[in-house]
């Protein structure tokens, strides 16, 4: 057993000289459970425009993660930007003079190719594809100078030719060969059928949606674009924009005020439900969804500035809102694994968000119970998004203090021994702070030594009388009181004992300890 600090003595009975010793414990406390919840979008990084370029243009990301955009420079010149996501750099190639930004981007797998649609001023849009294994254009198609809104496009089912929707009335649906950019089929659409805004995937076909009142639905061909049913949608329906397919169901935003969220089961063409926005807040663009957790996201603008909204995709309940800084408008969002991206107009660049639940919450493990602290050990509760910190604290009433850790282990120092704190401990990554573990501590150490003992010499024996000082933080169980060399004890669980046995006319040197449940 390892004692308290201890007062020893020589007697002779005369000099008095100190020791110190010291023993910890290491008690297993339970834990109370937490779970995370899903947060709304936390800024993670922002990167501004590289200088001269202003991208209006929407942004696609290639299958390594790499982010694309067709933006122009102050001398209308297009220009292919794409950015690193893990440094953030980004790289400019001049492309096309008179080319003013892109209005619409989609981007294939299949074949690592991107088309965008640029806007010209006073000209028909240009319509360009570029393959993004070298950042090169491959082909492009000036259109006439009346099909000048191009949003709605796709690709056929190799990617080896995209199709695009007019703004003319009536509208026309162009499919082009993606390496040359030569016409391959064209189809136009009846009479005040006009203003394609969106394609919505339809197995090998498409559904075109017409900015008509009411809204209608054209199915086409992506073959040779036959065009075939229409189908008007209710009268409240508002523009339709970038759709995100999910299973049978589309779910589309717009530009309208207030924003709103359509859903539209492909199979039959009808509108299955909804969800309007807050009042004030202007259109519902860029639509992505999170399978993972099941959550849609739209960029809508209010007059504090853009906003992105999250909703639950089962049934289009809104879920929160991040409000972004005041500035242009979102032209786009994208997600790669738990990260969302969103690019905007101007020299603005783009920002990301993590959509990641927040931390499970830690477990711990064990207290160890020190000397004026708390030595806290855990288990990581897991997390999606890397844990940035842990931070252990300990409270009792109006006092408390905390430790943090990139690990799993800290000690919380100044505490007070023989006070039971409340130990809580929490994880922080880039999504939020974790629920609390909670368990229980008490500072505990060894008593400190009794004061200079009294010792009244007999006849082969010495009485020793002593007064204890702290107890530690544990009340004092005991003493030992030891001579030497003759090794001659007593215990007391008073502040007095006798050492008996001992040779007369022969130094000994006293020792007192005193002993609680640490040591």
């Amino acid at each position: 057993m390892t004692y308290s600090p201890t007062r020893r003595f020589l007697i002779a009975i005369g000099e008095i000289l100190l020791i110190t010793a010291t023993s910890l414990s290491l008690p297993l406390w339970p834990t109370q459970p937490a779970s995370a919840t899903i947060a709304s979008p936390g800024s993670l990084s922002s990167t501004s425009a590289p200088a001269g370029i202003i991208i209006n243009s929407p942004w696609v990301v290639d299958a390594s993660g790499t982010e694309w955009a067709y933006g122009t420079t102050s001398a209308s010149m297009g220009t292919l930007i794409s950015r690193n996501r893990t440094t953030g750099v980004f790289t400019s190639r001049a492309i096309t003079a008179g080319d003013e930004g892109s209005i619409a981007g989609l981007y294939s797998p299949l074949t690592n190719v991107a088309v965008f649609s640029s806007h010209r001023t006073g000209l028909g849009n240009r319509i360009t594809t570029f393959d993004l294994t070298t950042g090169t254009r491959i082909s492009s198609r000036t259109l006439a100078a009346d099909e000048t809104l191009i949003r709605a496009l796709a690709f056929n089912s190799a990617a080896d030719s995209y199709i695009i929707g007019t703004n003319q009335n009536p509208a026309k649906i162009m499919k082009f060969d993606t390496s040359t950019g030569s016409m391959e089929y064209s189809s136009k659409l009846a009479t005040g059928l006009k203003e394609i805004t969106a394609f919505i995937a339809d197995g090998n076909d498409l559904l075109a949606a017409v900015n008509t009142n009411p809204i209608k639905l054209v199915s086409v061909t992506r073959n040779k674009l036959i065009v075939g049913s229409v189908v008007a949608l209710p009268a409240e329906t508002p523009t339709l924009m970038d759709p995100v397919v999910v299973g049978n169901t589309a779910y589309l935003g717009t530009d309208a005020t207030p924003g709103r969220i359509t859903a539209i089961d492909i199979p039959t063409q009808t509108v299955i439900g909804s969800a309007t926005l807050n009042t004030g807040e202007i259109g519902a663009r860029n639509l992505v969804v999170d399978d993972s957790t099941g959550t849609l996201y739209a960029t809508t603008d209010s007059p504090a500035g853009p906003r992105i909204a999250s909703f639950r995709l089962t049934d289009l309940s809104r879920l929160g809102t991040t409000q972004l800084s005041a500035g242009l408008s979102a032209t786009s969002l994208w997600l790669s694994g738990g990260t969302l991206g969103a690019g905007f107009a101007g020299t603005r660049g783009v920002e990301t968000f993590t959509v990641a639940p927040e931390p499970n919450a830690p477990v711990i493990t064990g207290i160890q119970e020190s000397d004026s602290s708390l030595i806290v050990a855990w288990n990581s509760g897991g997390s999606v998004e890397p844990i940035l910190e842990y931070t252990a604290s300990a409270t009792a009433g109006s006092s408390s203090a905390s430790c943090s850790s990139n690990g799993t282990t800290c000690t919380i120092r100044d505490l007070n021994n023989g006070t039971t704190y409340s130990v809580s401990v929490v994880a922080r990554s880039a999504a939020g702070v974790s629920q609390v573990t909670l368990t229980s501590g008490m500072p505990r150490t060894v008593p400190d030594a009794p004061t200079t003992p009294l010792v009244t010499r007999g006849n082969t024996a010495v009485t020793v009388t002593w007064t204890p000082r702290g107890d530690g933080g544990v009340p004092i169980t005991g003493y030992r009181a030891t001579a030497s060399p003759s090794g001659k004890t007593c215990e007391s669980t008073a502040e007095t004992c006798t050492i008996f046995g001992l040779p007369n006319g022969i130094p000994q040197t006293i020792q007192v300890v005193a002993h609680n449940s640490v040591g």
